[in-house]
């Protein structure tokens, strides 16, 4: 009986997909194929190969020794086969294609100038942007379905991805002027939000922030009137725009809305940090423009961390601010 086709590119693409996505079913509908061909691939290549390359479990898949190996020189193959499609798309009409961009949406003011500045030096570029949850995004820059992910204050644990810790926006607070009590005070205590209806930023987005709000609030023998819990910044702006609840929200966010009937107090000894990160998947290909942009915000001077670098640092800051 003839031997069959040799291992080739179509068949490590397969198993590339396969082996980022952990999950045969969930890499069939990546790749837009049915299951049954892209697991008979697979096992072709493990035939071809003489080694096993993955074990199937009641998750999805997991890699062997020799399947890791096989998708760390598959991953810089098409790494490599990438940047010289971009390079010589570039090189015949300038730098082109589409940057996709995974972004809780109390981020988007943290790039929108970046991405003003890298339009206006290559304008045929595009971004394109996916909103979800916490989990849904994590999981579309691990799987390579966003280039870079955006988040604040909600990092996940994945020792494949980098991380680059934004410049601070801390969160302040924001009121409609009708229900401002104090008029004219920039500056108030905590006392000043006894009786203020509030809305308060999900713990999912902004860990630990609820809980330090309600402790400081009972050190001095009130609870705070919260009524409302919002996942998103938006839902909390629009309360405070219709006169509902104030609201704790990112500094870049206010100053994007800046609406005249909004006010911004600074409420002594209620400081609460807010730190957006940036996290992309090293490990797959990245588009020639997406990694361009990339080093709009990651240097020699500034480099890419760990998680644990990153959960160290955030931790050692967290620690400077309650001193």
């Amino acid at each position: 009986m003839a031997k069959e086709e040799c291992m080739n590119l179509k068949q490590l693409e397969y198993f590339a997909a396969a082996a980022e996505c952990r999950n045969i079913s969930v890499a069939a509908k990546r790749l837009h194929m049915a299951q049954p061909p892209l697991s008979r691939q697979i096992q072709l290549l493990e035939e071809d190969l003489g080694v096993k390359l993955i074990i199937r479990n009641n998750k999805g898949i997991e890699l062997t020794e020799a399947g890791n190996l096989l998708y760390e020189k598959a991953a810089g193959i098409f790494r490599n086969i990438g940047e010289i499609q971009d390079t010589l798309r570039d090189y015949e009409g300038g730098m082109q294609g589409t940057v996709k961009i995974a972004a809780c949406y109390s981020t988007i003011p943290v790039i929108t100038k970046k991405i003003q500045l890298f339009t206006s030096k290559y304008p045929q570029v595009r971004f394109s942007f996916l909103h979800g949850t916490v989990d849904s995004l994590m999981e579309d820059v691990e799987s390579g379905q966003a280039d870079l992910l955006f988040l604040r204050n909600c990092i996940r644990e994945n020792r494949e991805l980098s991380y680059q810790l934004l410049l601070e926006d801390p969160l302040q607070f924001v009121i409609h002027k009708e229900l401002d009590p104090l008029p004219g005070q920039s500056t108030v205590s905590v006392d000043y939000l006894k009786g203020i209806p509030l809305s308060i930023l999900s713990e999912s987005k902004f860990p630990g922030h609820s809980n330090f709000l309600i402790s400081e609030c009972g050190a001095r023998g009130f609870v705070p009137n919260i009524l409302y819990d919002c996942y998103d910044t938006s839902v909390a702006m629009t309360l405070a725009l219709e006169q509902i609840a104030a609201t704790f929200q990112p500094q870049s966010m206010i100053a994007m809305y800046h609406h005249p009937d909004l006010v911004v107090k600074h409420i002594e000894e209620l400081e609460t940090r807010s730190n957006p990160v940036l996290i992309w998947n090293s490990h797959i290909h990245m588009s020639y423009c997406a990694r361009n942009f990339l080093s709009q915000f990651v240097t020699t001077a500034n480099p890419p961390l760990s998680y644990w670098e990153l959960k160290e640092r955030l931790d050692t800051e967290e620690r400077g601010a309650k001193q």
